[in-house]
């Protein structure tokens, strides 16, 4: 089971129809935060119903202030002439986690405001932090329409929109999935028809580029799509199929692989849904027809079928339906070298940014967390007593956390080996059962 929820020192939460305090209680001033008609459809049950519908932020030099960026969701008539619900106003609100006696609440000059009015695709709301290593984009997108909307959230409050015309139409449909590679260099695109968009992507001046276009192999639509840790590696889901590509590759639309088919199961289809790369750098696919289970990718970074993915392979403790959470690489810093790299960030001495890793807890029973800073990947090897390799990974400098599962290892003693290009650094394990 993924132990992500132990590990954060969770504040607040949404689904996008309603925001929780962290005794699951409701948010101080967060009533009607989010009016509109899917609001009104389905509060009383599964949220807005809108993947990446919503995603949260941490406002740039602030300790205690997040935005809640989000999509209403309206009913609208479709080119086509027939009714269909889309998004229609992307707004946000502020979170002071000052307020309400430490709690969290809604500002009440900041609640509810409005950053464009215009029929949106139906979720599909994403972000990626600024090569200063402070800033965050917004990326959005108008529905039946090439148009991107982007955001600069600063310090100072979120500039925009700005706009820019690249990529295919993107037509109006339930699912699909815009996501950032964790270095912030590309991001991919699948809507709930059969075609793929890749872009670069200039952190900079939040810029898309080199657009490549085409078509899945696998007509049933397509639900979503995520990169691996490394960023090699892009898998996309449809209903039945999950494929992998390799972004290494000199054509990157030959590579694809099928590293998956749906195996009937008896009972409701547990087909593929939503998919979000996890701090323990699995993948965990929902399923979309709901159900109590995660199918997962045990190994995101192997070429082919070599990167196992268990259907069904996660146990939920409740029915879940399309419920993984939108969240961006919040690690990611400056990006070193590049004409925006001019912050205070850019001054941090080389020698801090990497300090000593730290591992915890230790000892460790069923998994452990390494905390860390790096400019270059760092190999990470786990040793018994007798000095046999019984694990090894790599930790990527976009990242600054890693969960490592150790329950199939036996109590005793471990010897942790790190060794990248500047250093080398051992420290010992304790695994108690």
């Amino acid at each position: 089971m993924p132990v992500f929820a132990t590990l954060l020192a969770i504040s607040f939460y949404t689904n996008g129809t309603y925001i929780a305090n962290k005794n699951h209680d409701t948010l101080y001033n967060s009533k009607d935060f989010n009016l509109g008609y899917l609001t009104d459809v389905y509060y009383e049950g599964i949220g807005l119903g809108m993947p990446q519908g919503a995603i949260v932020l941490p406002v740039p030099q602030s300790s205690t202030n997040y935005i809640v960026v989000y999509m209403s969701g309206e009913e609208i008539e479709s080119p086509s002439g027939s009714d269909y619900v889309t998004g229609l106003e992307l707004r946000y609100s502020e979170i002071d986690m000052a307020l309400d006696g430490g709690l969290g609440g809604i500002s009440n000059d900041k609640k509810k405001e409005v950053l464009v009015t215009d029929t949106m695709t139906y979720g599909q709301l994403t972000a990626c932090k600024h090569a200063n290593g402070r800033d965050w984009w917004i990326i959005s997108h108008k529905y039946y329409s090439n148009k991107h909307y982007k955001f600069l959230l600063t310090p100072e409050g979120i500039l925009g929109p700005y706009s820019q015309h690249i990529g295919s139409e993107y037509r109006i449909g339930y699912f699909g999935k815009n996501v950032f590679s964790p270095d912030g260099s590309k991001l991919a695109h699948v809507g709930q028809t059969d075609t793929l968009d890749l872009f670069s992507f200039d952190r900079c001046t939040g810029e898309l580029s080199n657009n490549i276009s085409f078509k899945i192999p696998d007509s049933i639509q397509c639900n979503s799509c995520e990169f691996s840790a490394s960023g090699r590696f892009l898998y996309v889901a449809t209903l039945l199929n999950v494929f992998q590509y390799d972004m290494w590759a000199n054509n990157i639309e030959a590579s694809v692989i099928k590293v998956a088919e749906y195996d009937s199961v008896p009972g409701f289809p547990f087909w593929f849904g939503l998919m979000q790369l996890a701090p323990d750098n699995k993948i965990y696919i929902s399923t979309y027809s709901g159900s109590t289970f995660l199918h997962k990718i045990d190994k995101p970074d192997s070429l082919g079928i070599a990167c196992s993915l268990v259907q069904s392979g996660v146990l939920l403790p409740s029915y879940n339906s399309l419920s993984l959470p939108n969240f961006p690489n919040y690690d990611l810093g400056l990006l070193q070298g590049s004409p925006c790299d001019t912050l205070y960030l850019n001054n941090i001495n080389p020698q801090e940014r990497n300090a000593q890793l730290r591992i915890s807890p230790n000892p460790a029973v069923d998994w452990f967390n390494i905390v860390y800073e790096t400019d270059d990947d760092i190999s990470f090897v786990i040793t018994d007593g007798y000095g046999r390799e019984v694990k090894r990974l790599t930790l990527y400098p976009w990242f600054k956390n890693r969960i490592v599962y150790v329950d199939d290892l036996p109590a005793g003693v471990y010897l942790l080996t790190l060794t990248s290009q500047s250093r080398k650094q051992t420290m010992k394990l304790i695994v108690a059962k």
